[in-house]
């Protein structure tokens, strides 16, 4: 599972792919039209790195949406989606 930082607005300001697992957290920070999710094995990541090869077009629209993505993120907004994501949470029984 991923641990959410920073990188993966670092990888994509550098224009490249972000990958994440759907095991992890990435979705949500990240809408799918800029990135790609895969399954926490090595199946599925394979069946992924094929898809992307034989979508270069997809992928070419993925990155650029990525780049996009990034220039509406503020802190006011990142505060936001943090405190709706925290207002979601299920209380577990005591």
């Amino acid at each position: 599972m991923t641990n959410f930082s920073l990188v993966p607005f670092e990888m994509m300001s550098c224009g490249l792919p972000f990958l994440d697992f759907e095991e992890g957290t990435g979705k949500d920070f990240i809408p799918d039209d800029c990135c790609y999710y895969t399954k926490f094995n090595e199946y599925d990541l394979l069946h992924l790195f094929e898809e992307i090869c034989n979508e270069p077009t997809k992928l070419e629209r993925k990155t650029k949406n990525a780049k996009s993505y990034l220039n509406q993120i503020t802190w006011e907004k990142t505060l936001a989606d943090f405190l709706d994501i925290i207002g979601n949470i299920e209380r577990k029984a005591i």
